[in-house]
């Protein structure tokens, strides 16, 4: 796991404490009982930096078969929101695509295994493919998520949120009912400027877990980040410090994932 943040505009200045951050055992663990005191998110995402970057899990564990393949054999339906606004830029949002296809390449790609949907927002919605595509290899998927061109506008994070519970994870659209796991991986490094939480609560109650990914910005809500994030709330919410922090998140969330299917 890793922490990071970009951007600009309003200003979200937090008391965060650190009960309520992410990773707090480990951070406690490194660091000792620190008090926090009012922090910025670059300040916040600063203390936790170092922390972040010490756990790595074995991964050979995650497969159901034993064969000691690394990739993560359970059924799975895999969604992804790419913030594609002006703040994110060209450069960082081809960062969000390799963190795709990075953490896609921990599990198994196929129609009878991990599908995967991804949809890009800014001001507008636009879904990209729905989990009806079906990939048979990660080579295919690869050559897809490539094809994702980035937009710029605002961050229309709320309506992200509902195309993914109309469009995204409805079985008309090639969800899977109950035997499947559903999963959100939503990246932002801004506010949304829609409500996020009664979206997410819907998401949340036809059994999608949410993971929120802030990149650290002036823009960044980490309240909003709080809303969508699945209970436990520590272990649904990664801070990067930066987007080229993506390089260390993939296998570290991996690792909180799959492990963690039931």
């Amino acid at each position: 796991m890793d922490a990071s943040i970009n951007g600009r505009a309003n200003e979200v200045e937090v008391p965060l404490a650190l009960d309520h951050s992410w990773e707090t055992q480990h951070f406690i663990e490194m660091n000792g009982n620190l008090e926090l005191e009012e922090e910025s998110n670059h300040d916040l995402v600063s203390r936790l930096e170092k922390p972040l970057r010490v756990k790595r899990e074995d991964l050979s564990s995650l497969n159901d078969n034993g064969n000691g393949d690394s990739k993560c054999t359970r059924k799975v339906d895999l969604g992804f929101l790419l913030d594609s606004s002006g703040s994110v830029g060209a450069i960082n949002f081809d960062k969000m695509k390799s963190f795709v296809k990075n953490y896609t390449g921990y599990f198994k790609i196929s129609p009878n295994y991990t599908r995967v949907s991804v949809i890009k927002y800014q001001s507008g919605i636009q879904v990209q493919f729905l989990f009806s595509k079906l990939f048979v290899s990660q080579q295919d998927l690869n050559s897809a998520i490539d094809n994702i061109l980035y937009a710029g506008g605002g961050t229309n994070t709320g309506g992200a949120l509902s195309k993914a519970y109309t469009d995204m994870f409805n079985v008309s659209y090639g969800a899977r009912s109950s035997d499947a796991i559903k999963l959100l991986i939503l990246l932002t490094d801004g506010e949304s400027f829609s409500p996020v939480d009664e979206p997410a609560e819907r998401l949340k109650d036809i059994g999608v877990r949410i993971f929120s990914v802030g990149i650290s910005s002036d823009r960044l809500s980490i309240p909003q980040l709080r809303q969508m994030a699945s209970s436990p709330v520590d272990d649904h919410l990664f801070l990067l410090k930066d987007f080229t922090d993506f390089s260390n998140l993939a296998e570290n969330m991996t690792s909180t994932t799959c492990k963690g299917m039931v």
